[in-house]
């Protein structure tokens, strides 16, 4: 296993721990008044570092799937595999939470799927369809914006004014000119971003301190916790606009923590540990709300300061023991990820 493997490995380990770490600050963060400010600080603390989690996943896709000669922008060669791999595990998992809400007493339909997700982070399944879909036209556009700077910063520039401000200025002009402001559009900006910072990422780091690349993550993240509480103490209840994952807040520490995994380092011994996790990552973002459920009730009374990574990291870990156990099941792997 080469380093580039390596650093996307690591890349998506970082992610899906953050993921869980967003799902398990929640429940601190909906209840603003009814629990100790400190565990809603610290559970912002967590929340405002962990939203690059999202935004590393599209990149990462982007990154190892715009720069290989596999995909073409004329071609749809395994277009539709990509597709179904990701298909049929959203039905089945979309099945198993519509029976796990049904056991709660919710009223829901199988039907449910095919309108919106069955569970809030099935969403995320829904757009990489999507982009999966469209990516022979991203591919054009990718390999035409590299044919010049000029074009990158057009795009850049879009992105920003259309997806990443909007948070916080309205942009009243772009509404007349029929501006479509879904969230997957923006969401394939990140994806384009990862091909651009894994074809020049040498260019990068030989010009930018890594140093300086760390602060930005920081003051990103950090702007997105104060920005929760400016917000949130002035409403009396939480605000969740600086966590949107396209606001510039985000978008900034996503791009830098990025780069900053480009070079980080890890003796080789640990690939195949590192590659266990990795390639378990899928089935981990399914299934881990329902033992997190389970888990929770172990710290249950900690402060947040200590049952939010304790309980991310036990869910973590459980999820990718039961992930290994599955996937050694002939065929099982095609419909849970």
């Amino acid at each position: 296993m080469n380093s580039r493997f390596q650093w996307a490995d690591l890349c998506r380990i970082y992610a899906i721990f953050l993921v869980i770490v967003i799902h398990v600050s929640a429940k601190y963060l909906i209840d603003f008044t009814g629990i100790h400010e400190s565990n809603w600080l610290f559970a912002n603390l967590f929340d405002s570092f962990a939203r690059v989690s999202v935004p590393l996943f599209f990149m990462l896709s982007g990154a190892l799937l715009l720069n290989t000669e596999k995909i073409s922008g004329n071609t749809l060669s395994g277009i539709s595999g990509r597709i179904w791999k990701i298909t049929i595990p959203l039905i089945f998992w979309s099945i198993i939470y519509v029976l796990h809400l049904k056991h709660y007493g919710v009223d829901i339909k199988f039907t449910h799927m095919l309108h919106e997700p069955v569970m809030y982070h099935l969403w995320f399944a829904y757009a990489m369809i999507f982009i999966y879909a469209t990516l022979p036209f991203i591919k054009n556009l990718y390999e035409n914006i590299n044919k010049s700077p000029s074009l990158i910063f057009y795009l850049l520039t879009l992105w920003f004014t259309v997806y990443l401000i909007k948070g916080y200025i309205s942009i009243g002009f772009l509404n007349p000119m029929g501006i479509n402001y879904s969230p997957v559009f923006g969401y394939i900006g990140y994806f384009i971003l990862g091909g651009l910072l894994i074809r020049y990422k040498q260019a990068i780091l030989n010009k930018v301190k890594k140093t300086t690349v760390l602060y930005i993550f920081l003051l990103s993240s950090l702007t997105t916790f104060i920005a929760t509480i400016w917000l949130s103490y002035h409403a009396n209840t939480t605000i969740t606009t600086a966590y949107e994952y396209l606001t510039i807040n985000v978008a900034m520490a996503a791009l830098s923590i990025f780069v900053l995994i480009f070079d980080i380092k890890i003796n080789s011994k640990y690939n195949k540990i590192l590659k266990t996790i990795s390639e378990n990552v899928f089935f981990i973002y399914f299934i881990h709300l329902l033992i997190m459920s389970k888990v929770e009730t172990i710290f249950s009374g900690m402060p947040a300061l200590i049952e939010i990574p304790l309980t991310s990291l036990l869910t973590l870990a459980i999820s990718l023991v039961i992930a290994i156990i599955v996937r050694k099941i002939p065929k099982a792997p095609i419909i849970t990820g």
